[in-house]
């Protein structure tokens, strides 16, 4: 059995320093995010990214969360509608994002819980007709995974229906594998890479 969100043995103290650095004075859009190339960041970044070969992104996410709140179920997607091109073309437009590794930024330890769904209704969503943003977190939806975030950078299915109960502000950096590597994939090569924690 394969979990939606796994912790990596990682050891990240120089990377968050440099990336709390790094995303101090930058400029975050309404949603309390902004992407940038990694090759910008600084040392680290490029270290961190270097364990996974070629699989990441070029461009990075950070977010921060202004309040306390709960992030109903979504895929991780970018809809034009919603938000520009955040990856320079290197994706397809509507690709859905599979696989991410987040790194909390904050200096506490995280009591936020991410839910993990099946989508027991099989609806065919349409960017043309439905936004999934606005669905309902009750509806057709069965918890099969939670996971809380801590210190340690974590991985996580983005490419499934999940939500997130942030229970304080949150400044995170995102890492994001290219969508043609699964979610398993991910997984199955941080565990031969000794880099996976079992749960």
């Amino acid at each position: 059995m394969s979990y939606c969100a796994y912790e990596l043995d990682i050891d990240t103290t120089n990377l968050k320093e440099e990336l709390r650095e790094y995303s101090n004075n930058q400029e975050y859009d309404k949603w309390g995010a902004f992407y940038t190339d990694h090759n910008t960041v600084g040392k680290y970044t490029k270290k961190f990214y270097s364990l996974f070969k070629n699989g990441l992104l070029t461009n990075m996410r950070f977010l921060k969360t202004s309040h306390a709140h709960e992030i109903y179920p979504h895929i991780d997607q970018d809809l034009p509608q919603r938000h520009p091109d955040n990856f320079n073309n290197e994706i397809p437009s509507h690709s859905i994002r599979t696989s991410t590794v987040n790194v909390l930024l904050n200096e506490d330890e995280s009591n936020d819980i991410t839910n993990f769904y099946y989508d027991m209704d099989l609806i065919k969503y349409s960017r043309k007709t439905q936004d999934y943003y606005d669905r309902d977190k009750d509806k057709g939806l069965k918890l099969m995974d939670s996971f809380q975030l801590k210190n340690k950078p974590v991985l996580i299915n983005t490419g499934t229906w999940h939500s997130i109960n942030y229970t304080t502000r949150r400044s995170i950096a995102s890492f994001i594998f290219h969508p043609i590597i699964s979610y398993n994939g991910c997984v199955e090569y941080c565990r031969e890479n000794k880099l996976l924690i079992e749960r």
